[in-house]
């Protein structure tokens, strides 16, 4: 009995070294293969309708989604010479301020990151200036 052969010796100690030759060498796939990918492959295509999540479906105290809010800030936005706060990063989500509090309120997050929970803070941040009421003796004042 050898080490290498014969009864009660290990199955790993016969194999031989190497790959075995049942297993067709591949060749790596170009860059360009990578770029447009193989033949074989048939990609699906993306669906263009993503379905909500529960985010989206998540509705304020005053019953609009975060999307709903954010759409009213960039109308505000336009309304008073600002930009399209969507297109340079703002996004909107919604949180409870306090665990006692009813429902969540919009938080409108600038592409920074900093936090701001009304939208005359926002429009005070990039510099716009609110609407103001004014009372019945300024608008008749004459």
């Amino acid at each position: 009995r050898g080490r290498l052969g014969g009864r009660g010796g290990s199955a790993a100690a016969t194999m031989p070294v190497g790959k075995p030759s049942s297993h067709r060498s591949v060749p790596a796939p170009s860059p360009k293969d990578s770029e447009r990918g193989s033949k074989g492959d048939k990609e699906k295509p993306a669906k263009e309708h993503k379905e909500e999540s529960s985010a989206d479906k998540q509705k304020s105290q005053a019953g609009k989604t975060a999307k709903q809010h954010l759409n009213e800030l960039v109308e505000k936005s336009k309304a008073h010479g600002g930009p399209d706060l969507r297109k340079i990063g703002w996004t909107c989500k919604l949180e409870k301020r306090t665990p006692e509090a009813e429902g969540p309120d919009p938080v409108f997050i600038d592409p920074e990151g900093k936090e701001f929970h009304r939208s005359k803070e926002v429009l005070r941040h990039l510099g716009l200036k609110a609407i103001r009421l004014m009372t019945r003796e300024e608008a008749y004042d004459t």
